[in-house]
């Protein structure tokens, strides 16, 4: 059984691998075109309705992108553009465990071996630190917030990407901080998002390889923080005391008990809440 696997396998990596050189040299893209069908129509199934049934087609669509992943010197940007659409376009939310871990590694070793996908990798990347709508559970106002595990599980991966890509691809910092600051939010569209999005970005400040955007980003945390208190009628939170507005307050307290902080307590003229001065008072006093 162990034989006919790695056989198998074996079969898989060189058909990927004739399909890919023969899209660079020019040659007869049929073969090409075939792996891209059968990557999205598995894609579909997989990201489908009835994706946990779909256990079959989650394995071969891991060997498939497992096979990609070994030949990623073969890819290029503007020759296998479908392929790569094809493959990032898979949900990371509900494709599963498996599935995840072949996308985001063939996404490390992509940017690796070809820098020139920094951006748009990252830009995709950092889509998907936050669940589609549909997946978001709505938190209750005053209780500490939560992820459900499985979705921490999908966040913590794709932040061990990131951090593993600041360390390996030397371009990728300062485009990073560019798609991590121009997605925070500044809406309440759903209040899981925003805490959803906060937890990875201050997660990924805190590594080692995050070190680099630490201060940029608790800056742009700020900012986007001060928006949406600015946005919020503070009579229509339901619970106002202090250090209980939701987890937004508590990441805020985090953030400004940074150094970051000295670069905002002159707006605590600006701030109406009558706790928020209180606290930002105790800021000057260290």
């Amino acid at each position: 059984m162990a034989a006919a696997e790695t056989s198998a396998a074996a079969a898989l990596t060189v058909y990927v691998q004739s399909a890919l050189l023969s899209r660079s040299l020019g040659q007869d893209a049929t073969t090409y075109r075939e792996l891209v069908k059968q990557i999205s129509q598995v894609r579909g199934v997989v990201c489908g309705q009835y994706s946990k049934q779909a256990v079959a087609e989650k394995h071969q669509l891991t060997l498939l992108i497992q096979a990609c992943s070994r030949h990623v010197s073969c890819i290029r940007s503007d020759q296998h553009g479908m392929l790569i659409a094809e493959l990032l376009a898979i949900s990371l939310w509900v494709c599963g465990q498996d599935v995840l871990r072949a996308v985001l590694e063939f996404i490390v070793k992509l940017l690796v071996a070809n820098g020139s996908m920094v951006s748009f990798c990252l830009r995709r990347l950092v889509f998907c630190l936050v669940p589609p709508n549909p997946l978001l559970e709505t938190p209750t106002p005053g209780d500490v917030w939560q992820p459900p595990i499985e979705q921490a599980a999908v966040q913590d991966a794709i932040i061990k990407s990131l951090a593993d890509i600041l360390l390996l691809v030397p371009t990728a910092p300062k485009t990073m901080l560019s798609e991590l600051s121009q997605r925070m939010p500044f809406k309440f569209q759903s209040r899981a998002a925003p805490c959803m999005y906060f937890r990875a970005v201050y997660q990924l400040s805190q590594t080692p390889a995050g070190d680099c955007l630490r201060d940029g980003l608790q800056a742009a945390m700020v900012d986007c923080l001060l928006n949406i208190d600015v946005e919020i009628k503070w009579q229509d939170i339901a619970d106002q005391q202090a250090g209980k507005f939701f987890v937004l307050m508590s990441v805020w307290y985090s953030l400004l008990s940074h150094s970051v902080a000295r670069r905002y307590r002159h707006l605590n003229c600006c701030i109406a809440s009558p706790w928020q001065q209180h606290f930002l008072a105790g800021l000057k006093q260290k």
